[in-house]
Formats: C-alpha cells, structure tokens, sequence
C-alpha cells in the first residue's frame, strides 16, 4: 500500500491509463486528501491504473497506522484506493477501542475550552446573560448558546475508490469498481453523510477492531480464508471455488447467541451467520438485503443445516438477496449481538477454534465474539 497527502483545491487528479483531468471544485481554503493506497488490489490492477505511490506499507494493518496519523493531523479527508480489504484498516484507522480518533487540532481546542471555563468561575456565570456574537465563534466551531463552549470541528471523511476484487462495500450505494474517474468526482464534490460502523470484540484472540461491510462467522470466514491465495490467479470467481475447497473442512455447529442483550438462544446447525452494516459480500452476494449503512442496527442473517447441496441449488438466492425466508434462513435486527459455542458441542474454547471470525473479509480470529453498532460514527463521502 501506499499513502501521499494531497492539497487540493483547485487541482486535477489524473489516474494512470485515463484520457481525462478530474477537477476538483474550488473551495475557500485548500483542502487535505490522504489517498491510502494499495497497489496490489483488484489482483494488481490497482498498480497499473493508479499512479500515487509513496510511504510503502512494510506490514499487516499499516494502512490502519497511516490513516490514523491523517486523522489525528486533521486531513479533510482520508480516501481507501482498492478493495474491501483497503477499506477495512482505513476505517480502523479512525477509531481506537471502539472511539473515534480525534484530530489533535481539536484537543487542543477542547482542552484550552476546558482550562478557560475552569478560570473563569464566577465571572463566567455573571456574564451568563451576555449576548453572543458571531465574532465570538472560532473559525469551524459551533457555539453552544452562550455557556461558551464548543463542539469539536468537522471531522475528518472516508472517500472510496474502489478498485479491488470484490469491493463489495462500494455496491451497496451503487459504486462501480470499473470507473475510479467517477469515484474521484465524488470525493471532489465532498458531500457528507453519516453512516455506522460495526465493532467487533474477540475475547481469547485480544481483537478490537471496527468494520464497515460485513462482518461473518464460520463456513463463510473459512471461505474467505480459503479465498486468498485464489484471487490473484482466478478474481471474483476465487470464491465459489474457495466454497469447494472449505466444505470439506467444515461442520455445522450448535452455537449460542444472544441479541440487545436479551436471552441465550440456541442456533442449532449453524453454516454461517452475517452482521452485515452493508448489503454484499462474498464478491457479490447480497448477504443481508435489509442491512442499511445509516439504519443504526445491523441486519443480521443466520443459514442452518445447510449442506453443500443447497448452495448449488439455491447459492443463486445469495446473490440475489432472495433467500430470507427460505428454509434454514432467518433475518434479524439487532444493536448488539453476542456468539459462542453452544454448550451441546462438548469442549467449547476447542471447538470455538474451528468457528472463524471475519469483518470486511479480513480473517479476526475466532468465537466468541461480541458485535455493536456504532451508529453515525463515521462521514462518507458520497
């Protein structure tokens, strides 16, 4: 991977094999875009198309330390250039334990607020009734009626520029992986909403971790495992044959699960269950077709009993997002949902083992594991 900061406005950005400038729209001031980019998306494609290529990453999850020291100096924007994968350690760069990394700009802001309302004391409270003016508001603040304090400056965004293989993420708002001059318009435009983001917590692997998409558990993280050394050499079609390759391997397993902090229910049989945020994964299927990326809950989709079998005869469901309601389909919604192995299966920290955990199709670890919504945590640029 690869990061550079850009100060933009006015600029153009001109990606590799394009015959046309993308402009970007000129702005009162300049303004910061990270591009984190990796070069091996979309099996390499990525390379050849996009031309910015500084501060190669040395290790797993550097694009995570990259995006974070963006955040934390305050860039506008911090933009994932290739697939799901890409986007998963740029998300998690801007949160830390499941709390958004504030941009050290802003702290100093607020810690100075701080010191000031703790000064001032009694004085404040006697010029409470004071009028406030405009020329009382420091430049990307907001004033609080007139108590004197100020919320923190517009947070930094995530921009996406999908270009890896699956970039499932991107299908959910109707991005194409095929035309990146489109992606870096929108990011020009700057148009901001709020979405969520889901946290993930595996106890016995010590993993905190945030994820955007999708996050799974068992047969389809075995697939995603089984699916990374395959996407090079076969693209999208890596994982209906990694599917071939995982079964084999796999059992259905009774598991435990417990939704917004209700009771332990017992999922008997359980292939696979999905917390989706977003609608795809897997290269296209439309794992969790009610999931919606501003909704504040997860869709959560759990498969039962199913057998290799049934993918082949019904797998075209998946990709539709018509299998709710099919045998051994059910659909939730939920804030907060905890897994584990059930009981019933004997030694369960062994077996929990062999259940995989993914978020974003990154292999986490393994149950038990701990779901939640973080709702709004995140601007998109859209």
């Amino acid at each position: 991977m690869a990061a550079v900061a850009l100060l933009v406005s006015p600029a153009v950005v001109r990606l590799g094999g394009s015959s046309s400038d993308v402009p970007f729209p000129q702005a009162q001031k300049p303004r910061t875009y990270v591009f984190i980019v990796n070069p091996e998306g979309g099996s390499g494609k990525t390379l050849k198309r996009w031309k910015v290529r500084e501060a190669l990453t040395e290790y797993p999850f550097h694009a995570a330390e990259l995006a974070r020291e963006a955040v934390e100096q305050g860039a506008d924007a911090v933009v994932a250039v290739g697939g799901d994968g890409t986007l998963h350690e740029v998300v998690n760069g801007f949160f830390s334990n499941g709390q958004p990394v504030i941009p050290r700009a802003a702290l100093v802001r607020q810690e100075g607020a701080e010191q000031q309302r703790g000064s001032e004391g009694e004085e404040q409270q006697s010029e409470a009734g004071r009028e406030c003016s405009d020329d009382d508001k420091p430049r990307g603040t907001e004033r609080n009626g007139c108590e004197g304090t100020h919320a923190v400056s517009r947070r930094p965004a995530l921009g996406v520029i999908p270009l890896g293989t699956g970039s499932d993420f991107a299908r959910t708002f109707g991005w194409r992986s095929d035309d990146a001059n489109a992606a870096v318009a929108r990011i020009a435009r700057g148009h901001r909403q709020a979405i969520d983001v889901g946290r993930v917590q595996l106890r016995d692997c010590g993993v905190d971790q945030c994820f955007v998409n999708v996050a799974d558990v068992h047969l389809s993280a075995r697939v995603g495992r089984a699916a990374v050394p395959l996407k090079s050499s076969f693209g999208s079609l890596c994982y209906a044959i990694a599917t071939l390759k995982a079964f084999p391997k796999h059992r259905n397993l009774d598991l435990s699960i417990r939704i917004d902090n209700g009771p332990w229910q017992t999922l008997p049989a359980a292939t696979m269950l999905a917390i989706g945020n977003a609608n795809f994964f897997g290269g296209g299927m439309r794992i969790c077709p009610q999931a919606s990326p501003s909704s504040g809950s997860f869709n959560v989709v759990t498969l039962s009993g199913f057998r290799l079998l049934d993918f082949v005869q019904r797998g075209w469901r998946l990709f539709a997002g018509s299998h709710i309601g099919v045998k051994g389909v059910e659909s939730y919604s939920a804030k907060l949902i905890e897994i584990k192995v059930a009981a019933a299966e004997g030694d369960s920290k062994e077996v929990s083992q062999e259940v995989y955990v993914q978020g974003d199709g990154e292999a986490l670890g393994h149950l038990p594991a701990v779901f939640q919504i973080l709702p709004g945590a995140i601007d998109i640029l859209v």
